[in-house]
């Protein structure tokens, strides 16, 4: 461009018009947005979606090795402990060799609490 083609015009507007430099060519007037613009994919179908809800991940798949737990105490059972007195199972876990025991004590002050079974005794 000329300066006797640029007066009168802003600088944004020059800015515009000017040329641009890609990979060492010069290039006039080229679009801000390429042609080649990838569509975006649709949406899958339902029928895709009811196939993937079927495949069930590896990591989710159960080991045939897997053992019923059994612990020590069933939920219901009446316990007691040194400390807190008498409870209720409300449930319980065994985590290898521990099993955490959650009851609900029959005083007040100690409300629901998780221990470790060696400390809770049948009643």
């Amino acid at each position: 461009l000329s300066p006797d083609d640029v007066e009168g015009i802003s600088p944004m507007t020059e800015l515009l018009l000017s040329e641009r430099n890609l990979r060492q060519q010069t290039m006039w007037d080229m679009p801000s947005i390429p042609k080649s613009t990838p569509t975006p994919e649709p949406p899958p179908t339902v029928r895709q979606m009811e196939i993937r809800a079927q495949i069930t991940p590896f990591s989710e798949k159960k080991r045939a090795s897997d053992k019923p737990v059994t612990t020590k105490f069933q939920s219901g059972e009446r316990v007691t402990h040194a400390k807190f007195g008498r409870g209720t199972v409300l449930l319980s876990k065994k985590e290898g060799e521990i099993e955490e025991v959650t009851v609900a004590f029959d005083d007040r002050r100690y409300a629901i609490k998780t221990l470790q079974a060696e400390y809770l005794e049948n009643v």
